[in-house]
C-alpha cells in the first residue's frame, strides 16, 4: 500500500512540522508507526503517530505534548535479532567481536 501524502518524507504540515521518515517502531495509537518529524521554524527532531501528523505541533517551540520516543525499547528487537528473528543468547557485541577477530585472522594470513 503505497504511503498516503502526509505520512510521505518531505511532506510539511499546516504547522510547519516536516516528515523525515518511518522509523518502523510501533506508535502509541492503533495500527501506527512512529514517523521522524523535523520542526521547520526551530530544528527540533521529534516522533509522532502516521496519524497525527496532518495536525502536529513541535513539543518544543509550539506547546505540543513531549513527541514519541525516536528510540527502540530494549525489549523491541533490534540489531542481529531484527535482521534473524529469533538468535542465541550471543549479543551484538559478542558477535561483533568475533567478526573482527576472524577478520583480524583474515588480513594475517593474507599478510605472510
Amino acid at each position: 500500500m503505497p504511503e498516503e501524502k502526509t505520512t510521505r518524507p518531505g511532506n510539511k504540515n499546516r504547522n510547519g512540522q516536516v516528515v523525515i521518515r518511518n522509523t518502523g517502531l510501533t506508535g502509541n495509537d492503533h495500527v501506527q508507526s512512529i514517523y521522524e518529524l523535523k520542526c521547520s521554524h526551530c530544528g527540533h527532531v521529534h516522533g509522532a503517530n502516521g496519524s497525527h501528523i496532518f495536525q502536529h505541533k513541535c513539543p518544543k517551540c509550539q506547546g505540543d505534548a513531549t513527541g514519541l520516543s525516536l528510540v527502540a525499547t530494549r525489549d523491541a528487537k533490534a540489531g542481529v535479532a531484527a535482521f534473524f528473528g529469533t538468535w542465541p543468547d550471543e549479543t551484538d557485541e559478542d558477535l561483533l567481536a568475533i567478526l573482527n577477530d576472524v577478520r583480524g585472522k583474515k588480513a594475517s594470513k593474507e599478510a605472510q
